[in-house]
């Protein structure tokens, strides 16, 4: 990955006896796709009297917060896809979904700068979901492509974000 150097001016005083401002720098990734993951502890959930409402509501504020996080460094990122995979029993798990959702384009690096530039290719994670542990995959996304292929696949259901 190629990081660029990106110079930028401000008001602020570089000391205490300096008033005129200065001149930054900060160093800029032009498009790239992050992956965050995470489970629901079942122990803990059950501890903490977690409900369907609680879950729900994580959910929103896993899409939401991506999309209203405006800082210097944060800037433009959103939200692409939220899956929520739910197991037979709470304690299964499936490992490797991170490399189960493939990336397709004929750009490559720093060619890329939007979702419109690629597709992607979901038959690894439909094949993984396929198995008896799985009950169902939840998801939420606002491109419509993929809504239209993840709709097609068994066990998936888009969900509602409030």
């Amino acid at each position: 990955m190629d990081l660029r150097i990106h110079q930028n001016t401000s008001v602020f005083s570089s000391t205490d006896d300096k008033k005129r401002g200065a001149i930054g720098t900060t160093t800029i990734v032009p498009y790239c796709i992050n992956q965050i993951h995470g489970w629901i502890n079942p122990y803990s959930a059950v501890h903490t009297d977690l409900t369907q409402e609680d879950i729900n509501l994580m959910c929103e504020a896993l899409w939401n917060s991506v999309n209203n996080a405006n800082t210097r460094s944060k800037s433009n990122q959103n939200s692409l896809l939220l899956l929520q995979i739910v197991y037979q029993k709470p304690t299964d798990k499936l490992y490797g979904l991170d490399k189960l959702i493939k990336l397709i384009s004929d750009k490559q690096g720093e060619q890329l700068r939007s979702s419109e530039d690629y597709t992607l290719d979901f038959s690894g994670i439909n094949q993984a979901t396929s198995v008896d542990k799985v009950l169902q995959v939840n998801f939420y996304t606002e491109n419509q492509q993929w809504k239209e292929e993840l709709e097609k696949i068994e066990k998936f259901s888009l969900m509602l974000l409030v």
